[in-house]
């Protein structure tokens, strides 16, 4: 057992995966696993992430057939072990407090369901992504938290996780308006960094 599983799909995405598992490793908190499910990539992300596995027993790593990120999430979720769960993508990363700041707001409070953060570009484009207060209503109008929010792995379980039927990015949003009618609570707090891919 962990305290967090952070979980990082990547598909050919060897340009930022180390930059976003080194993100991880900087984590003022330790108790975290990190599984890293390769979806079929033909670039050299296998080799970054072993290079991560060597250096930390805390990586775990992954190969699956291309069959997409819901896929690649809902199956690395499966094998983790954390109370919480951390998604977070190849070519994303996560500012050093993350994982601490997060889990002391979660540990407060059982009726929080997320926490997620204002989002700062990084590589294609610089700037803030002000995310809007998490209800049913904001998400349907177009999100207001990104993929990388951290939530309770009992809360996954509840849901069924991501649907497999979702596809283009809506996963999340789905999921997430999932969790909002289980009502509680869910705070916007701290920051993480995306690239937009050109």
């Amino acid at each position: 057992m962990c305290k967090v599983s952070v979980i990082v799909p990547c598909y050919n995405q060897e340009s930022f995966l180390a930059e976003c598992l080194e993100s991880v490793r900087s984590q003022t908190f330790g108790d975290w696993e990190c599984i890293i499910i390769n979806d079929g990539s033909v670039d050299h992300s296998e080799e970054v992430a072993n290079e991560y596995v060597s250096k930390d027993s805390r990586f775990r790593y992954l190969y699956q057939q291309n069959q997409g990120v819901v896929a690649a999430r809902n199956n690395a979720i499966a094998v983790s072990k954390g109370k919480y769960v951390l998604p977070l993508d190849g070519d994303d990363k996560i500012d050093r407090q993350c994982l601490e700041l997060s889990v002391a707001i979660m540990d407060a409070d059982d009726r929080i369901r997320l926490v997620y953060w204002d989002v700062e570009f990084f590589d294609a484009k610089s700037g803030k992504l002000q995310l809007r207060p998490l209800t049913a209503r904001n998400q349907l109008a177009g999100g207001c938290c990104v993929n990388t929010s951290l939530y309770r792995r009992r809360d996954y379980d509840i849901v069924g996780g991501y649907k497999p039927n979702m596809k283009n990015g809506v996963e999340d949003m789905d999921f997430f308006i999932s969790l909002v009618a289980m009502g509680g609570y869910f705070i916007i707090y701290l920051r993480c960094f995306f690239t937009i891919e050109l």
